[in-house]
């Protein structure tokens, strides 16, 4: 008994001791820690990839094998699916890319020949609105002074940023390079995940006998969650940009498509996504039409409202299982306390709250009754 009591108390100093060094050396083992997470971030990558490709994979997968109809066609299927998935990701982007970025090309070039029209649009409906308003006139020198010298300006910056290049360009290559390695280790995960899946089952009931069951259950619930959140993101992107296109079409906006794939795709990001996505929107609008620019703000800043409040709460409720006002709740405090990757993370983990805590309640009063 004092053997025992004797390891306890040691432990428990041990404890303490690294307590007090974590607290004392807090900076440090947030750098520790932050680096572990920067040379994770591939892993990270591939797994939200491979995560997003699942059910893609999953449907290919069945065609191939009920196309063979053989058991030996199972292990090539899955290679022949993941690779396919992965294929048309890239093409999906690249046709994205190939899109939008001609279009915006396009309307710079209408605008640089275009400009002294779009000022009298534009003098002219101040004007309108001062008078309206009963204001004094708006003095344009100064906006044309600044037209005239932005050139200039976008020159001084760009030579101010070049003893900074070095460092920029080594990070956009270390994060491509992190993109990369996290795609290819996401064609790695898909084809191979029933083994992957069934190694960490293993690890789990060696290691931990007692909670085995509890924590596969609480991974099966967390992975359906996480599953469900990102294809009722992709509903909802779906959703949101085919109500914008539709609304730029009545109302007369120019290049609907491509900006309303814009603000769509940008939806996967929660509540921020459609105010990342109005920003080239509204730009590329503004080169082409300045009041019509106006008017696009107007209408994304009500559609926004639309989205936000009401079909945001009711397609990801019930894509999630979440009720609309716990939804609601989670996106006001998550959001509020930890920014946009609060909402991403804030909302699958209290839905898995919900749904355990639902289980336990239900077991409870099945055992009382």
């Amino acid at each position: 008994m004092e053997g025992k009591a004797f390891r306890s108390y040691l432990l428990l100093a041990f404890y303490v001791l690294l307590m007090v060094a974590a607290v004392i050396k807090t900076d440090a083992i947030l750098a520790i820690l932050s680096k572990g997470l920067a040379l994770m971030s591939p892993l990270f990558i591939g797994v939200a990839i491979a995560f997003i490709l699942d059910g893609p994979y999953e449907f290919f997968r069945g065609l191939t094998i009920r196309h063979f109809k053989s058991e030996k066609a199972e292990k090539p299927a899955r290679a022949v699916s993941a690779a396919l998935v992965h294929v048309l990701f890239l093409l999906v982007l690249f046709g994205i890319f190939y899109y939008i970025i001609p279009q915006f090309v396009d309307s710079v070039g209408q605008f640089s020949g275009s400009y002294p029209a779009y000022r009298d649009k534009v003098v002219g409906f101040i004007d309108k609105l001062a008078v309206s308003l009963r204001m004094g006139a708006f003095d344009f020198s100064r906006f044309d002074d600044f037209i005239s010298g932005l050139p200039e300006r976008i020159g001084s910056a760009l030579t101010g940023m070049f003893p900074k290049v070095f460092s920029i360009t080594a990070s956009v290559l270390r994060s491509l390079a992190n993109v990369l390695l996290g795609f290819i280790l996401s064609l790695y995960i898909l084809s191979d995940k029933e083994r992957i899946s069934l190694q960490l089952k293993r690890a789990v009931r060696a290691y931990l006998p007692k909670a085995a069951e509890r924590v596969e259950r609480v991974s099966a619930i967390t992975a359906s969650t996480f599953r469900r959140f990102i294809y009722g993101q992709l509903i909802e992107a779906l959703v949101l940009g085919t109500m914008c296109f539709v609304g730029m079409l009545a109302l007369g906006f120019p290049y609907a498509l491509p900006i309303s794939l814009v603000i769509g795709i940008s939806n996967l990001i929660p509540v921020a996504g459609p105010i990342i996505g109005t920003i080239p929107g509204f730009l590329i609008i503004l080169l082409v039409d300045p009041v019509k620019a106006l008017w696009f703000l107007l209408f994304i800043i009500v559609l926004q409202q639309l989205e936000g409040n009401i079909v945001y709460p009711r397609v990801m409720g019930s894509s999630i299982g979440l009720p609309s006002f716990w939804l609601l709740l989670t996106i006001i405090i998550s959001g509020g306390l930890f920014g946009v990757l609060g909402i991403v993370v804030g909302i699958p983990a209290v839905t898995v709250l919900y749904r355990l805590v639902e289980q336990d309640v239900k077991s409870k009063l099945r055992i009382d009754a």
